[in-house]
């Protein structure tokens, strides 16, 4: 957060850009004051532009090495500290840890990953912030401060080269335009080329980088009283790597060799062309490999004709600050706007099949083909070998071409608009305080999942046969989508009183209101069969309607629907309050709001001016959300969170030595997880199995977080950090599916029943141990042990210039993915080691970096998951997301004033 002193201020970064190094002191505002970090009670760790550059931490990935506690996936940007995080990244669930862009609040991690020549420093503070911060955070906040404008003017240039044809180019220019105002203007621009290969689009893919950024910083005085600060920027970009685009995402799972059948399960399973299946004619794919490199031989590399490419067609972002300083407090508001497109494609079908003609099944034939009631005149359905009646294959078949490129097109638009006043008093009283108000509305547009056949000219219609009318059709053979209207409201208040000068007592309070208003809209259909959104009950001359086409039941939207094989027929939802247009478009509307007073109590005792001891509990608050998707409950309750903390900061005289100990303990109410819940346990012939969001009712968080920076020498510097951590859900208040052990048999009514009791098209499972209690289970992303060690030793030359290697060696604990705790689903340890070395000129002008990262290119997993399953082959499957390879490159930077 931005300063609130009085009169027109030096920003943190003027303050130390005189002096020299002195890595052991760093000036934070995290209590919305300049502070040294030693002199702050909250744990907290801070990097600088400096430290970001010596260390090479540029992205929130980096951030994590070096931060206790803080956990990141970069390829669904889910942030958690201390085990508090988000389970879900539905739009009508909010995240556990904030992140402040200058103030204002936004749902996403990305900017505190900026270059450091755009960003002044990045704060992480752990454990709930609702009394000093305008959006509650239950977890802790990420602060990204921008670089301010410059009393004197500067130019700052960096140029960067590396691996994989990484090129990079930034310039920044600040100076005065009069004597009360001063300007930044600041443009950025990154490219990079994939990574791994692949064999379906005949490139390579992953962490593929074409980024943009432009931005315009003003800043002035009026009088000796009133300072303003305005700040506008765009950026934009195409790329494949996060948030949410191509990150080195590979599946165990390999081709299904199936066919239009029965057994495999919504869309045309384009692997069947490699099946060998006498039906088919010819088939048309990209490339040749007609396999997963990665299920054959752990190759990282891909085998689709659609490339996952995350696009930011615009993101526009406004801030200002302004501050008038009465004689005993400041005034401050600051106000913000920040809206951005966002799309992702995806490839759905797995391959690079692009179509395949095959001999179906002809229209007039249905006695042939018992899948089939009264076929509408014209339509070629199955292949001939796809269930038909004995003796019929040779009669009256058709030849048909089915596109089978399917594809995912997710699509998030999103507006943040932030308001909040502050009253914070400057004078030297004992007792300091700020009163805080706060007003934040959300508006979302998220169609997170369009599934559609993007070449296949068939799917013309979609045909209601209850009703005996064709619909224009959606080309989508499944779209879930919401928009909603989110407000948050807060009124908060800290005071800080000094009994003398060893001893400090500090209290907030805050009151909360949220509200969301969400309404969403889906559409499934079948076209040719019915696969994965109904693949619970097969299709069979035993469940089919008399003259209406197939009457199927879908397993997971639990209603009936029927299907005919000329076009594509709508899919039933299920949930509360769904109603359906003409055309079975499935609509509901849902509202709900939370409150919640939080507040904290806190003491200091400074035995010396190098210490500081204080302890600390607080209460923490997280919105209520809203579950999307017509699934389950609609509705999951508030998160709280009462927290224990405790800390020792010191300074060790002379040696050069600080330490920073954090101790604490959580204990974590209404946890909010997706998760698919048995309902009904134990009653026969009643158990369901249900997707909802549910709050959990009980789970610990507890460690020691311990952050130490030593110069035993003036050329040396050593760097340590550790953390321990331990979570544990004590009541998980069900009975659940694992989903990556999920081995169900379900019966017509969808429920949970042996598989020995259904007779026919049984779906069944290896592992009967699907279901499975919480309790003692670890939260997710919450390595218990985490070490961070950087080592650098200065050398400086008779011309005064200087040369400084840096070494950075993390080590990680495995951690879980999901609260199911699944050893398929289980993240291995990883180490990382990074050097850099700098050459910097006398004068500072000219700096020189040389780097590589993750020096022996040690395979890296930020998540592993599991649960895609298959009848065909009863395999268990994982999919492993991994950071990337080694990387060499170089950094060329000017800095002129």
């Amino acid at each position: 957060m931005a300063t609130a002193t009085s009169g027109p201020q030096t920003t943190p970064a003027e303050k130390t850009a005189d002096k020299k190094p002195e890595r052991d002191v760093v000036v934070v505002t995290a209590n919305k004051r300049e502070e040294s970090i030693q002199d702050v009670a909250v744990a907290v760790t801070a990097i600088t532009a400096e430290k970001k550059a010596e260390q090479g931490i540029i992205s929130v990935t980096d951030l994590t090495n070096v931060t206790p506690g803080l956990s990141y996936t970069p390829g669904n940007e889910r942030v958690t500290l201390r085990g508090i995080g988000r389970q879900t990244n539905s739009f009508g669930a909010d995240p556990g840890v904030a992140n402040y862009n200058d103030g204002i609040y936004t749902a996403f991690a990305v900017n505190a990953g900026k270059d450091p020549i755009l960003i002044d420093r990045v704060e992480v503070l752990r454990g709930p912030q609702g009394t000093l911060y305008g959006r509650n955070s239950i977890g802790g906040a990420i602060n990204t401060v921008s670089r301010r404008p410059s009393k004197n003017f500067t130019t700052d240039v960096v140029l960067g080269v590396g691996d994989f044809g990484d090129r990079k180019v930034g310039l920044t220019v600040s100076g005065p335009i009069t004597d009360g105002i001063r300007y930044r203007a600041s443009a950025f621009r990154e490219e990079r080329q994939g990574i791994d290969y692949n064999y379906g689009s005949l490139q390579a893919e992953g962490w593929e980088i074409n980024d943009k950024y432009l931005e315009l910083q003003l800043e002035g005085d009026i009088g000796d009283r009133f300072t303003w600060w305005l700040k506008v920027s765009d950026s934009y970009y195409d790329k494949a790597g996060p948030p949410g685009g191509r990150t080195a995402t590979f599946s165990t799972a390999p081709f299904l060799v199936g066919q239009f059948s029965t057994a495999t399960s919504l869309n045309p399973a384009a692997s069947w062309a490699f099946s060998g299946n006498s039906a088919i004619s010819s088939f048309e794919q990209i490339g040749t490999r007609r396999d997963n490199p990665f299920a054959t031989n752990r190759e990282h590399a891909y085998n689709v004709n659609v490339r996952a490419m995350a696009h930011l067609p615009n993101y526009d972002d406004y801030e200002t600050q302004l501050t008038y300083s009465f004689d005993n407090f400041d005034v401050k508001y600051t106000g913000g706007y920040v809206f951005y497109d966002y799309r992702l494609d995806g490839d759905i079908d797995g391959t690079s099949v692009n179509s395949i003609t095959y001999q179906a099944v002809g229209p007039s034939i249905a006695a042939c083909n018992p899948l089939v009631g009264t076929p509408i005149t014209g339509n070629a359905g199955l292949g001939i070998s796809a269930g038909t009646v004995a003796g019929c294959a040779a009669l009256n078949t058709v030849t048909r071409k089915i596109s089978t490129d399917l594809d995912n097109e997710y699509k998030e638009s999103r507006a943040f608009f932030s308001n909040e006043i502050n009253l914070i008093s400057t004078n030297d009283s004992p007792l300091q305080w700020i009163l805080g108000a706060y007003a934040y509305s959300e508006n979302n547009d998220q169609p997170g999942t369009q599934l559609h056949l993007r070449n296949e000219a068939g799917v013309t219609g979609n045909y209601q046969t209850a009703l005996g009318q064709l619909f224009p059709a959606k080309k989508f053979l499944y779209e879930v989508r919401n928009s909603s209207v989110q407000n948050s409201y807060g009124l908060y208040g800290r005071a800080d009183y000094d009994l003398n000068d060893q001893f400090r007592i500090s209290s907030g309070l805050r009151y909360s209101l949220d509200e969301k208003d969400l309404a969403e809209e889906g559409f499934a259909s079948c076209f040719i069969v019915c696969r994965t959104f109904a693949a619970s009950i097969p299709l069979t001359s035993a469940n089919a309607g008399a003259g209406n086409g197939q009457q199927l039941r879908s397993a997971t939207f639990g209603t009936s629907f029927t299907q005919d094989y000329v076009a594509t027929t709508p899919l039933a939802f299920s949930g509360a309050n769904v109603t359906y247009d003409a055309d079975m478009t499935a609509r509901r509307h849902l509202h709900n709001q939370w409150s919640m007073v939080t507040g904290d109590l806190g003491a200091e005792w400074r035995p010396s001016t190098d210490s500081l001891l204080f302890v600390k509990a607080s209460k923490g608050y997280k919105a209520g959300a809203i579950n999307t998707g017509f699934s389950g409950t609609p509705y999951a309750n508030a998160e709280k969170a009462y927290v224990g903390e405790a800390g020792w900061k010191q300074t060790w005289g002379d040696s050069g030595l600080t330490t920073n100990l954090a101790g604490f303990y959580y204990l974590y109410k209404d946890m909010q997880a997706a998760v698919t819940e048995v309902q009904n346990p134990g009653v026969a012939g009643q158990e369901r199995a249900v997707g909802v969001l549910k709050s959990i009712p009980e789970a610990t968080s507890a460690g020691i977080e311990l952050e130490s920076n030593w110069n035993p020498i003036e050329p040396l510097n050593i760097g340590f950090t550790y953390s321990y951590l331990k979570t544990e859900i004590t009541d998980g208040g069900g009975t659940y599916i694992d989903p990556s052990r999920d081995q169900r048999c379900l019966n017509t009514a969808n429920a949970i029943v042996a598989c020995s009791s259904i007779t026919t098209g049984t779906l069944t499972f290896a592992d009967p141990l699907s279901r499975v209690t919480l309790e003692g289970h670890n939260l997710p992303q919450a390595p218990q042990n985490k070490v961070a060690i950087n080592l650098s030793y200065r050398f400086t030359f008779a011309d005064g210039s200087t040369l400084l290697p840096n070494i950075n060696y993390f080590w990680r604990d495995k951690f879980y993915d999901t609260i199911t705790n699944s050893s398929t689903e289980q993240a291995p340890t990883q180490q990382q080691v990074d050097a850099r070395v700098t050459w910097r000129s006398s004068e500072g002008r000219f700096a020189l970096i040389g780097f590589v990262r993750n020096l022996m290119d040690e395979e890296q997993n930020t998540s592993v998951s599991a649960g895609t399953f298959r009848t065909a082959d009863n395999g268990r499957y994982q999919t492993f997301s991994y950071a990337p390879p080694r990387m060499i490159g170089a950094e060329f930077q000017f800095h002129w004033k």
